[in-house]
């Protein structure tokens, strides 16, 4: 698939998952799309053919689910977890990830969906969209670096793709935003876990760049080109994104 792909990550697991029940709704989210699933992530670390018999044996083993849409190659000319147009991983762990063909479903759209629904603002108290190339993009919202055409093994900046995985294992990521992305929704419990004057400089910087939303609890804050650019800057300068300040 060539151009973007959008994203959502939700983050900060605010109460435990339950894989197999919570699954339901990244059904949900296929069925929303129009798409069918397809494939699955198996138990071994392979992917399969997706029937609701098969999926149900494998997912009580494990404490994460993947599911993607119809392959758009034959197998073998693509790595089976992106040879897709649409796919949604929910991880005890990682938290959750959907991506998409942004032709087909753009960043908005994503957020409208999870915000349809009261288990994701439940679940997750901080939330991030963001365009990028599909192979780039999944990995970095699971937290690490794969490089790609757009992003190679010397890109400058492949060390932010890793800081946020290194904040949670440090039990440190309460203290940070990840980055400052397209759209960036923080629930009150992520809000209030900044210490007070970090969360005044936070506030202030929300205050004055981009466009703010209250929604189901969330402050969702839109941003992009120049004032995302100087809100990342006026951000990393008091020290409260994970990807610039984490060593």
């Amino acid at each position: 698939m060539d151009g973007k792909c959008s994203f959502l990550v939700g983050d900060a697991v605010c109460t435990p998952l339950d894989v197999l029940q919570d699954s339901q709704y990244l059904k949900l989210w296929f069925e929303s799309i129009g798409s069918r699933i397809d494939r699955f992530g198996g138990a071994r670390g392979k992917v399969i053919k997706y029937t609701s018999s098969s999926f149900e044996r494998n997912i009580r083993l494990m404490d994460s689910v993947e599911l993607f849409s119809e392959r758009l190659w034959a197998k073998g000319e693509q790595d089976e977890p992106f040879n897709c147009a649409f796919s949604a991983v929910l991880s005890s762990a990682t938290g959750l990830l959907l991506a998409a063909n942004s032709e087909q479903v753009d960043v908005t759209d994503l957020l409208e969906f999870v915000l349809l629904y009261e288990f994701f603002y439940a679940k997750f108290g901080y939330i991030y969209l963001y365009r990028e190339s599909q192979v780039y993009g999944a990995a970095y919202g699971m937290g690490y670096y794969s490089p790609d055409e757009c992003h190679p093994m010397f890109w400058s900046r492949r060390s932010e793709a890793g800081k946020w995985a290194k904040a949670k294992r440090m039990s440190l990521d309460y203290l940070y935003l990840r980055d400052v992305f397209d759209l960036n929704c923080l629930g009150q419990s992520k809000i209030k876990a900044f210490p007070e004057v970090q969360r005044k400089v936070l506030e202030d910087v929300v205050g004055r760049y981009g466009e703010v939303e209250e929604r189901n609890g969330f402050v969702c804050w839109a941003l992009s080109g120049d004032a995302q650019e100087a809100a990342r800057d006026e951000l990393i300068y008091h020290g409260l994104l994970a990807s610039y300040a984490i060593d």
